[in-house]
């Protein structure tokens, strides 16, 4: 999730800026503002992308309305919906993105060890803890209405849900607060799996490649990590985190789905879908997934290296 990510990024990132410059200079008022543009900037670019994974995860490969791949999804959307279409069920992301920030932050922060020395299991403490803090916090409710957006857009000629907040309405007058918060256990699992191995890929990346990151304690020595660079470990990391955490972003999707309940708990879900559909099916979406997950981790770490360096 990109909120976190920019909470790592502040100091797994390389910047070209001066030796006297050092992450303890960087105050919550330039922080807070260029994680929230950073994140929000990500989102625009790359929602597209989370549509048609969204659209290839919640429709099994048994229904009507299945689409055999993101070209069919997209050709299908532009001709029925137009360009805006492919930006249906955008608007909880945005909503949340301050609220996301300030969990993704708060969670980081209380958790960082006061030397800044990230490591291994630091990051898997970090990934743990901000994957339960986003998804029940935030995250769960979010994507639950982003889910039901999408999929009333596929099967409905006429669309039937509206707005965000009226959407939410509509859940918890049926079902309750257990309504909206259907789907927590594999969003936590799949955002913990994703951001600890994100982060984990991202770091040893940068060691290998012989860049000095700011959880350095040298006050010297600091680089500029090249473009080619930060797209190879953007991509790589974004890819590894994907393929690890796909699985249960499938039992997210179809958990949250219109027709969710028939699913049950992630276990029976899980055996609903291997049973019916094969293993395969936990890899739906993942071509526009790891896309999205690599432009934005690369959107997420250089535009942040970047707004942070004109501070």
């Amino acid at each position: 999730d990109g909120s976190t990510q920019m909470a790592h990024a502040a100091q797994a990132v390389p910047v070209g800026i001066s030796q006297e410059f050092k992450p303890a200079h960087w105050p919550f008022s330039v922080t807070f503002p260029v994680h929230n543009l950073a994140v929000a900037g990500a989102v625009a670019i790359t929602y597209p992308l989370d549509y048609l994974k969204t659209a290839a995860q919640v429709v099994p490969k048994y229904d009507p309305s299945y689409q055999k791949n993101s070209l069919q999804s997209i050709r299908n959307t532009l001709s029925e919906r137009g360009v805006f279409g492919l930006y249906r069920g955008v608007t909880p992301f945005l909503w949340l993105v301050v609220p996301r920030t300030i969990v993704g932050v708060s969670v980081f922060e209380a958790v960082r060890p006061n030397d800044n020395n990230t490591s291994a299991k630091q990051i898997a403490l970090n990934g743990l803890l901000g994957g339960l803090a986003q998804a029940v916090l935030v995250s769960t409710v979010a994507e639950n209405v982003h889910v039901k957006l999408v999929q009333d857009q596929l099967i409905n000629r006429e669309l039937s849900l509206t707005t965000f907040w009226q959407t939410a309405k509509d859940i918890y007058a049926q079902s309750g607060i257990k309504g909206l918060y259907t789907g927590v256990v594999p969003v936590f699992l799949r955002q913990s799996l994703f951001l600890t191995t994100q982060m984990t890929v991202y770091q040893k990346l940068l060691s290998g490649s012989g860049q000095k990151t700011l959880d350095s304690q040298h006050e010297t020595g600091y680089q500029r990590l090249t473009g080619k660079q930060t797209f190879f470990a953007s991509v790589i990391s974004g890819v590894i985190g994907t393929a690890v955490s796909n699985p249960f972003d499938v039992i997210k999707a179809r958990q949250q789905a219109l027709d969710g309940f028939k699913y049950g708990a992630i276990t029976d879900a899980a055996k609903e879908i291997l049973s019916k559909e094969g293993a395969t099916a936990f890899f739906r979406g993942f071509l526009p997934n790891a896309v999205k997950a690599s432009v934005q981790s690369l959107v997420v770490f250089s535009l942040y290296a970047t707004l942070i360096s004109k501070f």
